[in-house]
């Protein structure tokens, strides 16, 4: 019996600590593929992209993602001028009382909506695929801790069509929680300019189903069955 209730006792404790999911941590993810197979439920997306880099027309940054019947359809774009080879700040500021989502760039507001709907992690995806191109995102800050990991992409491969992406993971969000999430991207290319989003990077906030990953009841369940299984052993 003292045996049962050690085990019951240190069960109890371990349901009742947060799981380490809750902390939030980053990892690689290769590409679309790897990044599908997770199925993936968008909350929304913040894209800065190439446009066709003028004042008019194609815009360069957007959100999107919100409607799950047609994810590509924008919330709200802006257009923006990107220099060759030149670092922007940014900022992703999200409320989560009101669902209001920011984004700046280098300290002006650019976008803004409401968003609803859960989420548990960031993606912060880069894409190149013309020749000469890449776009690198780093020294990025998640409320304010730095986060030593970046997204960066250089389109390789012969020709002028070379498809190259990178994806950095952050988990451990909640939409229950505030939350700012910083960082500098930089955009280059050569002779071939690309266009709309062959140069871009996309900060997509999901919600990301963990069948590995057992519910805390489960966890307490099993620490029960076991408490019984050593039981009936020594009886």
């Amino acid at each position: 019996m003292k045996s049962i209730f050690t085990i019951a006792v240190a069960t109890a404790s371990f349901f009742a600590t947060p799981l380490a999911a809750n902390a939030a941590s980053f990892s690689k993810v290769a590409d679309d593929n790897l990044f599908n197979a997770l199925k993936p439920d968008l909350a929304f997306v913040a894209e800065g992209r190439m446009g066709n880099n003028a004042m008019n027309g194609t815009h360069e940054l957007n959100f999107h993602g919100a409607n799950p019947l047609n994810e590509s359809q924008t919330q709200d774009e802006t257009n923006f001028v990107w220099s060759n080879g030149e670092t922007y700040d940014f900022e992703l500021r999200y409320t989560a009382s009101s669902g209001l989502t920011k984004f700046f760039i280098n300290e002006v507001e650019q976008l803004s909506y409401n968003f609803s709907g859960p989420f548990s992690d960031i993606f912060i995806r880069t894409r190149a695929t013309k020749e000469g191109s890449s776009i690198n995102v780093n020294n990025i800050f998640l409320n304010g801790e730095f986060l030593d990991g970046a997204s960066s992409t250089v389109a390789e491969g012969g020709g002028a069509w070379a498809d190259s992406m990178d994806y950095l993971r952050i988990t451990g969000l909640s939409a229950d929680e505030d939350f700012t999430l910083t960082g500098q991207s930089t955009m280059s290319w050569g002779d071939i300019v690309p266009n709309n989003s062959h140069l871009a990077f996309q900060i997509k906030v999901a919600d990301v189903e963990s069948a590995s990953t057992p519910e805390p009841t489960v966890i307490f369940a099993l620490g029960l069955a076991s408490a019984g299984m050593t039981l009936l052993r020594r009886r």
